[in-house]
């Protein structure tokens, strides 16, 4: 996977930071949880997500062919490489063409909401709406993300 944006701006507020690049299609939050421990949400625009790929196929070719769990499955290592953190949840923004795959809410507005309440299961009933049926692709690269750093694919 091509690099991400690079985070350049941070912002603190109630414990709660955020870094964003410069066109707000990154956002990184850290939700503190306790004392020196934070859960990680990652927020991407489909732009951002395109830059994933595998074998030198982008997510969208492979999702031609493939189901959206194998799509996550293949870019997965090279995501949380490119992420440098193991995202307790993820979230792609809304995009027209993409439907369920990504959430209801564009950048702006689940920013907007979840910052009320910045909890990972307010993130999650947000992103994934009514009847959990958005979000697909976030939810499928949070669980693999969670999967590979518990079978130790971050140890030394």
């Amino acid at each position: 996977m091509a690099p991400l944006p690079l985070l350049c701006e941070c912002r603190s507020h109630n414990g709660l930071i955020m870094h964003n690049d410069q066109r707000m299609s990154y956002v990184l939050w850290q939700i503190p949880v306790s004392a020196g421990d934070h859960k990680h949400v990652v927020f991407l625009q489909r732009s951002v997500l395109e830059l994933a790929s595998y074998k030198g196929r982008t997510l969208k070719q492979l999702l031609d062919f493939k189901t959206a769990e194998e799509s996550c499955r293949m870019i997965s290592r090279d995501f949380l490489r490119s992420v440098k953190c193991t995202p307790d949840y993820v979230v792609i923004v809304h995009e027209p063409e993409m439907g369920s795959l990504s959430c209801s809410h564009t950048m702006d507005g689940i920013l907007t909401e979840a910052a009320k309440n910045p909890s990972i299961d307010n993130i999650r009933k947000l992103a994934e709406g009514d009847g959990a049926s958005h979000n697909i692709l976030g939810r499928h690269l949070a669980s693999i993300s969670q999967d590979l750093v518990a079978k130790g694919y971050f140890a030394s």
